[in-house]
């Protein structure tokens, strides 16, 4: 469970999918997730959202960054996707 910043995701680390909830005050630009590589994986362009799921079963077990845009900058997460 990441909670900071108006965000709450979990589970992590997960086996099936992501949930990204979202009660800050910012209008979000843009989520994406990136692997160890820096190769997008899942993106999101939005400014009206404030749930997502990403659903993880696709994605090989390992770590990912869930970067995420707002007017006030960029703030990076870290997942961990299960076998």
């Amino acid at each position: 469970l990441i909670n900071a910043d108006g965000w709450m995701i979990f589970p992590n680390p997960t086996m099936n999918n992501f949930t990204l909830n979202y009660s800050g005050a910012q209008q979000i630009e843009s989520l994406t997730l990136f692997n160890t590589l820096g190769e997008v994986v899942w993106s999101a362009n939005t400014s009206t959202k404030n749930h997502w799921v990403i659903n993880a079963e696709i994605l090989a077990a390992g770590v990912y960054f869930l970067s995420v845009k707002s007017p006030s900058g960029i703030s990076n997460f870290k997942l961990e996707k299960l076998n």
